[in-house]
């Protein structure tokens, strides 16, 4: 319960108005489509990746979080099937909406700025990647080695794509 605590807590501290148009290095597929001539999407979420916005990804907001994380939630979130059933990856990114987005080994969720669950993505194989946002797709990976994107608003499969047999075993971050 405290690792998810921590989650909402990181996840509305990080919530900043930051101006970006960066292009990350896990999305080699995507650069590659720029560099044949395609236009490039400018990113405007606020927390695309774990570590934070790009350019920089250090991890660190200029937000200040609240002393008394538990005082001060917004929200939180418990796992149906109970506290153990799955392992949280990475960190939490939050779109330019303020929706959140969690992975689990059990699939990425989106959350709304309320708390409420939006949809879940259940990826080919156990992902252990956390999630990265550009444009309105979501991007991950899982331990199968499949790539994938999923439509920001539906979470329905935008596109997915075998790139090796594995990802291997330490893979936990893209």
């Amino acid at each position: 319960m405290r690792s998810l605590l921590l989650v909402a807590a990181v996840a509305q501290a990080a919530l900043v108005e930051i101006d970006d148009a960066g292009l990350t290095s896990f999305l080699q597929m995507e650069l590659k489509q720029v560099s044949k001539g395609k236009k490039a999407v400018a990113n405007t979420h606020p927390w695309p990746n774990f570590r934070g916005a790009i350019p920089g990804q250090t991890g660190v907001s200029d937000s200040v979080a609240p002393s008394n994380l538990s005082a001060s939630l917004a929200w939180s979130w418990h796992h149906p099937e109970g506290q153990y059933h799955t392992t949280l990856a990475g960190g939490p990114v939050i779109d330019s909406n303020k929706n959140v987005y969690v992975t689990g080994a059990d699939g990425i969720r989106k959350f709304s700025p309320e708390g409420d669950e939006l949809w879940i993505y259940n990826p080919p194989g156990i992902s252990n990647n956390a999630p990265m946002l550009m444009g309105d797709k979501v991007y991950g990976s899982d331990k199968s080695g499949y790539a994938f994107a999923v439509d920001m608003e539906t979470g329905k499969t935008a596109w997915k794509q075998k790139l090796a047999d594995t990802n291997g075993g330490d893979s936990g971050y893209p």
